[in-house]
């Protein structure tokens, strides 16, 4: 089977990229190498607000242009980023995807995340169906294997996919040694942030991104930056730490998304490494053991000790971390992670 012969479910639709998230847009344009066929995902966005008359008229007429498509497909190998498909239409593509050797890309087993605190809105029973449909599934890290395995998901083979990639514009700036963490993404959304903000600290914070009004969280040491390009925010980052943390405690990673890190590599994590920054991430996270395989920054239980490990750190130390991530950083920006991981996949597919 020649690369000609896969298709991509691709991410944008005709004219115009869809509402993609920069990870599945990163990863497309980083298999766009492959020379795949593309197969348009008509319902990755609809630019339509959503509970309106014309956002289900839009789905609607998207779906049945994206099963015609499916439809139309000879038997082959399909590499889809997972989840694709939008609750209500998943019986439908089952039967068009039969006969497929599907690869799937895992960003998220949104009844993983869900079914941590035992109220998931997505059907188990569901996830595990369309994953074991497939030839090959991408992972995050071997915990994600073990997890997905538990769960019954036993039929396809597992590739580890290590990190996300992390696409950027511009060159990182060397960083500086600095009393100083960082702290990018959705702010509105990160509940432990007033009570990391309001803890008594001996450094800085450095904030971007949407939905935070600091007029609100007044504190000292603390600048907001707003929001930036996802490809332009590496370069903006001087020195210090990137924080991986999530849930609404400083005290330890609590919450769906405090066990959910404890199977999913976040994109944030790729973020900083794009940056070449060092990182504190929470020791139970399942990307903690890259940090300590290579010695790229610190794993902590509670945000309070990072005041003592920061007072503790010299020069020298910080700028070894920052040696360390080198190789890292090279292969993350340059698409290396997904590259090795859909070689292995094609790889595995070409043998069945």
């Amino acid at each position: 089977m020649e690369n000609k012969d896969v298709t991509l479910l691709s991410v944008y639709s005709d004219a115009k990229i869809a509402n993609a998230a920069v990870a599945r847009a990163d990863a497309e344009e980083i298999l766009s190498g492959y020379n795949f066929r593309l197969m348009h995902n008509y319902l990755a966005g609809n630019g339509q607000p959503r509970r309106t008359l014309r956002h289900f008229l839009s789905r609607t007429w998207n779906g049945l242009r994206m099963y015609r498509s499916f439809s139309r497909q000879k038997p082959g190998c399909m590499v889809i980023q997972y989840p694709f498909v939008p609750k209500g239409f998943s019986g439908l593509f089952r039967k068009a995807l039969k006969g497929q050797k599907i690869i799937f890309l895992i960003h998220d087993v949104d009844s993983l995340r869900s079914s941590l605190l035992h109220a998931s809105q997505v059907s188990t029973a569901e996830d595990i169906d369309w994953l074991n449909r497939a030839a090959v599934l991408i992972v995050h890290n071997h915990k994600m294997e073990e997890k997905l395995r538990e769960m019954g998901v036993n039929r396809p083979d597992f590739v580890e996919l290590g990190v996300f990639d992390y696409l950027i514009e511009g060159e990182p700036q060397p960083k500086k040694f600095q009393r100083r963490v960082t702290f990018a993404g959705n702010l509105g959304k990160s509940a432990f942030l007033p009570a990391w903000l309001a803890a008594d600290r001996d450094y800085d914070i450095d904030l971007y991104g949407m939905n935070w009004r600091p007029e609100e969280h007044p504190a000292e040491k603390v600048s907001y930056h707003g929001s930036m390009p996802a490809r332009r925010l590496p370069t903006a980052f001087t020195g210090g730490f990137g924080l991986v943390w999530d849930g609404d405690s400083i005290e330890t990673e609590s919450g769906m998304m405090g066990e959910y890190n404890k199977y999913n590599n976040p994109h944030k994590f790729s973020l900083y490494l794009a940056a070449g920054l060092p990182v504190i991430v929470w020791k139970q996270a399942a990307v903690a053991e890259i940090v300590e395989k290579y010695g790229i920054g610190f794993c902590v239980d509670s945000l309070q000790e990072i005041n003592d490990l920061l007072a503790g750190l010299t020069e020298q130390e910080y700028q070894a971390m920052c040696r360390r991530i080198e190789p890292l950083q090279h292969k993350v920006v340059s698409g290396g992670y997904l590259s090795n991981a859909m070689d292995k996949s094609l790889a595995t597919v070409y043998a069945l």
